[in-house]
């Protein structure tokens, strides 16, 4: 009976492993070893009262204000505020040819493949899945190429972009995207977060080692940086977490950071027209440390009346 029940056990063990061998998914081409990455919900935010303030301001920037607007939807035959769901960028390093870009268009890439025709440099082909490949060059005379496809998700529902400037990371994208739904790409953005970035080792940021800035030396403290913007319905949240190499480091920034509120408190002029609610934002930071951690956090929540106030007063500003 004994050996009957480890014989059992033993298939089990051996069936349990080779199905977690068949739906391990394959490796991520866009997060795999990503230095930084951003994830922005396009569509949340401008369905967000967030998302009113910008168009708000978009409309308010440009000359034909609202007909400009709709002739460019109907030019590319989509309402990126709408129709776009999330964007995704990512990169190993911080120069100009690390980011990698993938983009939930919805059930409709519009005219974006029609209008990379008119793109100088413009030259494409068809890869196995039926899917065309693009690459243009951004500047007449330039040698280096943006590569970009369109291909349809796992479920043939959706339109995904992708683009990086380099062919084989995008074919690889396109193969991965194909077999899977953009939710396998990344979870980072969870019910009412509109925006999430991080960068997973601030030492690779430029510059880092011989500057002898203050704010370098601050950097310098800190491993790795996450942020979060989320909504609700009449305010929304921004939240920071910094890692530092110790706790004894972790507790000298939750020090900075705690000065620093208090400096900004005392250096806002009472006369500044958006005065009150600037000093509103930043009485509404709050920093957070725990002794024996090696991470800080800072959280701030804000009244969209409040950052309407704000951006009604920089336009004005700029508008005179």
């Amino acid at each position: 009976m004994k050996s009957v029940l480890t014989s059992l056990i033993l298939m089990f063990a051996i069936a349990t492993g080779a199905a977690r061998g068949q739906t391990s998914t394959a490796t991520n081409p866009l997060t795999e070893g990503a230095l930084w990455e951003v994830h922005l919900n396009v569509h949340e935010l401008f369905a967000s009262p967030l998302g009113g303030l910008i168009n708000k301001a978009i409309l308010q920037k440009v000359l034909d204000k609202k007909h400009s607007v709709e002739s460019f939807v109907e030019a590319i035959g989509l309402d990126p505020r709408t129709a776009v769901q999330e964007v995704i960028l990512a990169g190993n390093s911080f120069d100009d040819t690390a980011p990698r870009i993938v983009a939930d268009l919805g059930p409709s890439a519009g005219n974006l493949e029609g209008w990379l025709l008119a793109v100088p440099g413009y030259e494409s082909e068809t890869l196995s899945s039926g899917a065309l490949l693009h690459s243009i060059t951004p500047d007449e005379g330039e040698s280096k190429r943006i590569w970009c496809a369109i291909p349809k998700d796992s479920t043939k529902s959706n339109r995904i972009l992708i683009a990086a400037l380099d062919r084989e990371t995008v074919v690889q994208m396109v193969e991965f995207v194909e077999q899977s739904s953009l939710e396998q790409f990344s979870n980072r953005l969870e019910g009412g977060q509109l925006l999430a970035v991080s960068v997973n080792d601030v030492s690779k940021l430029p510059n880092m080692a011989d500057s002898q800035d203050p704010g370098a030396a601050i950097l310098r403290a800190i491993q790795s940086l996450s942020l979060n913007l989320g909504a609700a319905s009449d305010t929304f949240t921004l939240n920071c977490e910094a890692t530092a190499e110790s706790p004894a480091r972790a507790e000298q920034m939750h020090q900075l950071l705690t000065g620093m509120k208090a400096m900004a408190q005392l250096a806002l002029p009472q006369e500044h027209p958006q005065g009150e609610q600037l000093a509103s934002i930043v009485n509404s930071v709050s920093v957070q440390y725990r002794t024996g951690e090696n991470k800080v956090q800072a959280q701030g929540q804000f009244g969209y009346d409040m950052v309407e106030s704000l951006l009604e007063g920089s336009l004005g500003a700029t508008q005179k």
